[in-house]
């Protein structure tokens, strides 16, 4: 929920619905479907299988022109970044969603999804779900 409005993801595309109207599709431009939606650091990322965009509002969204990977199938916001993972075991992260680089995790080659939060103690907690196992 931001200032109203609730984002969601809906045949593939970025949906909002704002004070109970009809849902509206938002024009992320993005090529293909969207895969997955994060908010965080004040902003909104969505994500296609090789794209990204990000938005302050949920409706006027910008293409990340540094945006570098392919066959993404989630994101999430944890502590201060957005992390983006492929199903090939890439890890990305951006602290504004503009600019990303390439994370150097051991992780397995089959990740397919990935979550964050803040514990009571303000340590961040990251979950990646691989071969279907968390770790």
């Amino acid at each position: 929920m931001y200032e109203g409005k609730f984002l969601t993801l809906g045949n593939g595309a970025v949906m909002y619905y704002e004070n109970g109207k009809p849902p509206v599709s938002a024009k992320t431009k993005l090529p293909g479907a969207v895969v997955g939606i994060a908010y965080g650091s004040g902003k909104f990322v969505a994500v296609s299988g090789n794209a990204a965009a990000y938005s302050s509002d949920g409706e006027t969204w910008n293409p990340c022109t540094e945006f570098n990977f392919s066959g993404i199938c989630c994101i999430a916001h944890v502590g201060s970044k957005f992390v983006v993972v492929s199903g090939g075991g890439i890890v990305a992260s951006s602290s504004d969603g503009k600019q990303w680089s390439k994370e150097n995790i051991p992780l397995g080659a089959n990740i397919s999804c990935i979550a964050g939060e803040i514990d009571d103690t303000g340590n961040e907690i990251t979950e990646v779900l691989t071969d279907g196992q968390l770790g």
